[in-house]
């Protein structure tokens, strides 16, 4: 892959894996269908805005938020149809307003447990989790489990850095 002089090796290094990331939850885990509703956090991070772009070309809706306008305004550039700032607005609300009370199909999160409870509130029945990080925290409490089994959940959990070199070439 020719890299621009501009750009260092390091930074060229990343837009592969951000890329395979994205790919990987929407298609490999979630499974993502066009006219699905798609929830993106951190959609300013490298994977959000890859994620984004690919639910587009998957023919499915995009929903993102992030913790400041200027991300949220690249997201919509990107082809965000809705946008909540997680740190003034309760993102479920503008989810369930965008879906018409239905909520997304499909939340792919790399926060974790600040988010879980308007993740459970913005989460479609029979909606797929995808979690593959902890940038809000580990640990839940209360009623977690019971509220995936009412709405018929699948939580999936992963990440591409712990795969040992025969889980990776077991996946191709």
């Amino acid at each position: 892959m020719p890299v621009p002089a501009n750009l260092a090796l390091s930074d060229a290094a990343a837009i592969p894996e951000v890329w395979l990331t994205a790919y990987q939850l929407l298609h490999l885990l979630a499974g993502v269908k066009s006219r699905e509703c798609v929830l993106v956090h951190a959609a300013g991070s490298g994977v959000g805005t890859a994620a984004i772009q690919l639910a587009k070309l998957a023919g499915a809706r995009a929903l993102a938020t992030a913790g400041s306008q200027e991300k949220l305004d690249m997201a919509e550039k990107m082809g965000a149809e809705g946008t909540a700032n997680y740190k003034n607005e309760d993102f479920s609300e503008m989810v369930l307003k965008k879906t018409n009370g239905a909520g997304a199909n499909i939340i792919l999160d790399c926060v974790g447990s600040s988010f879980v409870d308007k993740n459970l509130a913005s989460i479609a029945t029979d909606g797929r989790w995808i979690l593959y990080g902890l940038l809000g925290g580990a640990n839940v409490e209360g009623r977690f489990l019971g509220a995936l089994l009412r709405k018929r959940i699948s939580l999936i959990a992963t990440t591409l850095r712990s795969r040992s070199l025969e889980v990776s070439k077991s996946d191709q």
